[in-house]
């Protein structure tokens, strides 16, 4: 690229990528994996709400879209569930996004600047995972994926 074609709006996505991966980098090293490519990145809940949050500037300021996905099980289910949900998770995140499992169980995926469409594929991924899991099958509810809501990205 020529430097001298590099307007804001160039820069400012330049900017966005830049403190994309320099997230990544300061969550890898937080958790104990130096590699940016050293599989699922598993953060508290309140990282993923920031992240959710600047995912949805990002979508509102360059058009980069973001879809969360929330797996939820049915009532009933137990901690063995939550472990094996989220055992069959992980294996399905890229390096790029990002999941917490909540006390109950439940897991929450941040795929970053993947598109609605994405989501519904990585969701439908995990649903037949789940009904062919002795275990799991019948325990999975099923989810709709979503964009961050860019009222929390206003926050």
């Amino acid at each position: 690229m020529d430097f001298a074609s590099v307007n804001w709006r160039t820069f400012s996505s330049i900017q966005m990528i830049c403190h994309w991966v320099a997230q990544f980098m300061e969550l890898r090293g937080l958790t104990g994996t130096a590699e940016p490519t050293a599989g699922p990145l598993l953060v508290p809940g309140e990282t993923l709400r920031r992240a959710t949050n600047e995912a949805a500037a990002a979508h509102r300021e360059h058009s980069l879209p973001s879809t969360t996905v929330t797996f939820r099980l049915a009532p009933g289910s137990t901690a063995e569930h939550a472990a094996r949900l989220g055992a069959l998770i992980a294996p399905q995140l890229r390096t790029t996004d990002l999941a917490t499992q909540h006390p109950d169980g439940h897991i929450e995926v941040l795929l970053t600047f993947d598109s609605a469409r994405d989501a519904e594929r990585f969701t439908t991924r995990v649903q037949s995972l789940a009904s062919r899991d002795p275990l799991l099958n019948g325990y999975l509810l099923g989810e709709t994926p979503a964009a961050p809501s860019p009222s929390l990205a206003a926050a």
